[in-house]
Protein backbone atom coordinates (compact mmCIF):
# COMPACT_ATOMS: atom_id res chain seq x y z
CA UNK A 1 0.00 0.00 0.00
CA UNK A 2 2.75 2.46 0.92
CA UNK A 3 4.73 1.58 -2.18
CA UNK A 4 1.75 2.27 -4.44
CA UNK A 5 1.23 5.60 -2.71
CA UNK A 6 4.90 6.48 -3.08
CA UNK A 7 4.86 5.50 -6.77
CA UNK A 8 1.81 7.65 -7.38
CA UNK A 9 3.47 10.52 -5.57
CA UNK A 10 6.64 10.30 -7.69
CA UNK A 11 4.62 10.08 -10.90
CA UNK A 12 2.60 13.09 -9.78
CA UNK A 13 5.83 15.01 -9.03
CA UNK A 14 7.24 14.21 -12.47
CA UNK A 15 4.07 15.29 -14.23
CA UNK A 16 3.84 18.44 -12.11
CA UNK A 17 7.41 19.46 -12.91
CA UNK A 18 6.97 18.80 -16.63
CA UNK A 19 3.74 20.82 -16.72
CA UNK A 20 5.42 23.63 -14.78
CA UNK A 21 8.42 23.57 -17.12
CA UNK A 22 6.29 23.63 -20.27
CA UNK A 23 4.11 26.38 -18.80
CA UNK A 24 7.21 28.40 -17.92
CA UNK A 25 8.45 28.11 -21.50
CA UNK A 26 5.06 29.14 -22.89
CA UNK A 27 4.37 32.05 -20.53
CA UNK A 28 7.65 33.69 -19.49
CA UNK A 29 9.54 35.73 -22.05
CA UNK A 30 13.34 35.49 -21.98
CA UNK A 31 13.84 39.20 -21.31
CA UNK A 32 16.09 39.12 -18.26
CA UNK A 33 18.70 37.00 -16.57
CA UNK A 34 16.15 35.96 -13.93
CA UNK A 35 14.00 34.27 -16.57
CA UNK A 36 17.04 32.33 -17.83
CA UNK A 37 17.93 31.26 -14.29
CA UNK A 38 14.36 30.13 -13.73
CA UNK A 39 14.45 28.17 -16.98
CA UNK A 40 17.65 26.34 -16.10
CA UNK A 41 16.51 25.68 -12.53
CA UNK A 42 13.19 24.22 -13.68
CA UNK A 43 14.98 22.21 -16.37
CA UNK A 44 17.39 20.78 -13.80
CA UNK A 45 14.61 19.85 -11.41
CA UNK A 46 12.51 18.32 -14.16
CA UNK A 47 15.36 16.20 -15.46
CA UNK A 48 16.36 15.26 -11.91
CA UNK A 49 12.92 13.96 -10.94
CA UNK A 50 12.54 12.20 -14.28
CA UNK A 51 15.90 10.41 -14.26
CA UNK A 52 16.07 9.75 -10.51
CA UNK A 53 13.97 6.62 -10.79
CA UNK A 54 16.12 5.15 -13.57
CA UNK A 55 19.65 6.15 -12.52
CA UNK A 56 21.55 6.76 -9.33
CA UNK A 57 21.63 10.31 -7.98
CA UNK A 58 25.26 10.86 -8.98
CA UNK A 59 24.67 9.72 -12.56
CA UNK A 60 21.53 11.85 -12.69
CA UNK A 61 23.52 14.91 -11.61
CA UNK A 62 26.14 14.19 -14.29
CA UNK A 63 23.39 14.04 -16.94
CA UNK A 64 21.93 17.32 -15.68
CA UNK A 65 25.28 19.11 -15.68
CA UNK A 66 26.17 17.94 -19.19
CA UNK A 67 22.76 18.89 -20.62
CA UNK A 68 22.76 22.32 -18.98
CA UNK A 69 26.36 23.02 -20.05
CA UNK A 70 25.50 22.13 -23.63
CA UNK A 71 22.44 24.40 -23.57
CA UNK A 72 24.50 27.23 -22.04
CA UNK A 73 27.08 26.83 -24.81
CA UNK A 74 24.27 27.01 -27.36
CA UNK A 75 22.79 30.08 -25.69
CA UNK A 76 26.08 31.99 -25.72
CA UNK A 77 26.95 30.78 -29.26
CA UNK A 78 29.97 28.82 -28.01
CA UNK A 79 28.73 25.52 -29.36
CA UNK A 80 31.17 24.13 -31.87
CA UNK A 81 32.44 20.68 -32.70
CA UNK A 82 35.39 20.90 -30.28
CA UNK A 83 33.26 21.86 -27.27
CA UNK A 84 30.71 19.20 -28.16
CA UNK A 85 33.39 16.51 -28.41
CA UNK A 86 34.92 17.63 -25.09
CA UNK A 87 31.52 17.50 -23.36
CA UNK A 88 30.83 14.05 -24.78
CA UNK A 89 34.28 12.90 -23.65
CA UNK A 90 33.73 14.21 -20.13
CA UNK A 91 30.30 12.59 -20.05
CA UNK A 92 31.63 9.20 -21.19
CA UNK A 93 34.46 9.41 -18.65
CA UNK A 94 32.04 10.08 -15.79
CA UNK A 95 29.68 7.34 -16.97
CA UNK A 96 32.49 4.77 -17.03
CA UNK A 97 33.86 5.95 -13.69
CA UNK A 98 30.52 5.79 -11.88
CA UNK A 99 29.51 2.54 -13.56
CA UNK A 100 32.61 0.78 -12.24
CA UNK A 101 32.17 1.97 -8.66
Amino acid sequence: MRRRLRDRKTIFNRILFWITFIGYIAIIEPASIISFLGFYLLLALTIFFTLKSFLSIVRTLVWIIIIILYLLFRQFHLENILNTILLIGIFITFEIYFRES
